[in-house]
């Protein structure tokens, strides 16, 4: 789980869809960016947008998506659900990159190394063990009397935190021997670099381009195949005669937490409500921010589960403030927030507080909410796979308070309630949303939009529903 800038949702679905003539022609390397160095080739250390999408690419996994955002099978070719847990058989022909043959010794092991990891623990937080059956087949054992929804399962169980590596490379050094496509051959502060192992195929040399001017200027002088645009960089000149444009669904909901005093206002549904009723995103999102955002009062996109049936805002839009109260929102220093910042401080005012802007950085702004400081913070999320319940357990159940992602600190057993029965049913789910719409721990602002300049020999798949990696999307 994460808040993110999300650039790889368009690196994975470009990879998808790749073919065989290069970006030069003749090239047999693929040129994208990263925003940051990989931190880790730990899949359990996996937290961060670079390593999720370098990670998937180095290790298979027991399931994998589709580009429409299906779970299939990777290192699975046969599932059986029995009444103490879910059986699965593996391929029998999969090899890590240093010649041994993958066996669910080496899942038990890598998973186990999940379960035991604290933090990313979550992922497996339905299965109470992960035992050897045979030498190609494993048992994901349920808890009594509690069965996960295995469609939610299998999603978790695609992402690149459940990687499957080397048990014996592991316990030997301490070394992520992978079965993907793909080795890492460098990887220093300027670039990183990925050898093609396995099948025909391009290589790919990421440039690590931390600064939104140097991406550009990068993208301007051919050294990229495909650029993500954002800010005022998306109006700078480019080349239309061997590009393209796409803007991709997005899954990165950009919303404001509210993060009360003990003695605030805002800890009144109400006022949040009357917050909500007042903030002007449909104008904000289509004029200032020129469509930058998909406004939204809801926290699941479309894609994934119908939005609240009715608004509950409107009636409480008259709400003032009795006392002036000070309220400080915390930005990072994008334009884009910049902005959401002075128009959400404007709002604030007309309700009767009195609000400030303080820009930090992004970690300096996470490690403020880690600790609780009293505010609104300005973030954006991306689900870890493609499914309502990860836009909603991570962001408003108390068990994810504070940096699990629930970061308006939201504890209500009412709505945990909600949300732990509301399973598969599209109903359920929907009154959960508006459910949250009733409580207000954020203020919604909407879905962001991803624009990206793609070489036109590069398709990009036009209607994937969510960022993706899997190994099996790469010819």
């Amino acid at each position: 789980m994460k808040i993110t800038q999300a650039f790889f949702i368009l690196t994975a679905l470009t990879l998808a869809s790749v073919q065989c003539g290069g970006p030069n022609v003749n090239s047999d390397v693929l040129s994208l960016m990263l925003k940051f160095r990989i931190q880790s080739f730990d899949p359990v250390e996996s937290t961060d947008e670079t390593s999720e999408y370098v990670l998937g690419l180095l290790h298979r996994r027991l399931f994998s998506q589709s580009v429409d955002g299906k779970t299939i099978h990777d290192l699975v070719v046969l599932e059986r659900v029995t009444p103490n847990g879910l059986v699965l058989n593996l391929v029998q022909n999969a090899k890590f990159q240093n010649g041994e043959s993958l066996t669910a010794a080496d899942v038990v092991y890598s998973l186990q190394r999940l379960q035991n990891s604290g933090r990313q623990s979550w992922v497996l937080e339905d299965i109470s063990a992960v035992k050897e059956v045979s030498t190609y087949s494993v048992l994901l054992e349920f808890f009594p009397q509690r069965r996960p929804v295995l469609s939610v399962l299998r999603a978790k169980l695609s992402l690149p935190k459940c990687g499957i590596y080397s048990s014996k490379a592991h316990k030997k050094d301490n070394s992520f021997v992978g079965a993907g496509r793909y080795i890492a051959s460098q990887n220093t502060a300027a670039q990183l670099k990925l050898t093609r192992t396995t099948q025909p195929g391009k290589n790919i040399v990421f440039s690590i381009l931390p600064d939104e001017a140097g991406r550009y200027f990068s993208f301007a002088r051919d050294k990229l195949d495909i650029y993500e645009a954002s800010g005022i960089f998306r109006f700078l000149p480019w080349d239309q005669n061997n590009f393209v444009e796409h803007k991709l669904h997005s899954s990165v909901v950009a919303y404001a937490a509210i993060v009360p005093a003990q003695d605030s206002e805002l800890n009144r549904e109400e006022i949040r409500r009357a917050i909500n009723a007042r903030f002007p995103r449909e104008e904000l999102c289509r004029g200032t921010l020129l469509n930058a955002c998909l406004a939204a009062e809801y926290p699941v996109p479309e894609i994934f589960a119908a939005p609240p049936s009715v608004s509950v805002f409107e009636q409480n839009k008259k709400i003032l403030l009795k006392n002036t109260e000070n309220v400080t929102i915390f930005t990072p220093p994008d334009r884009e927030r910049q902005t959401v910042a002075v128009v959400l401080a404007e709002v604030l005012e007309q309700m009767g507080f009195k609000a400030s802007i303080q820009t930090l950085d992004l970690p300096a702004m996470i490690q403020a909410n880690n600790k609780k400081v009293p505010g609104i913070y300005l973030l954006k999320w991306m689900a870890d796979y493609p499914h309502a319940e990860n836009f909603l357990k991570p962001l408003f159940h108390s068990s994810n308070a504070g940096p699990g992602g629930n970061r308006s600190w939201t504890i209500d057993a009412e709505l945990d309630a909600a949300i732990e029965n509301m399973g598969e049913d599209p109903q359920k789910i929907q009154k959960v949303q508006e459910l949250i719409q009733k409580k207000s721990p954020w203020i919604f602002i909407g879905f962001w939009s991803n624009y990206f300049r793609v070489r036109k020999n590069l398709p990009l798949a036009r209607e994937s529903r969510i960022a993706l990696w899997s190994p099996d999307l790469i010819p």
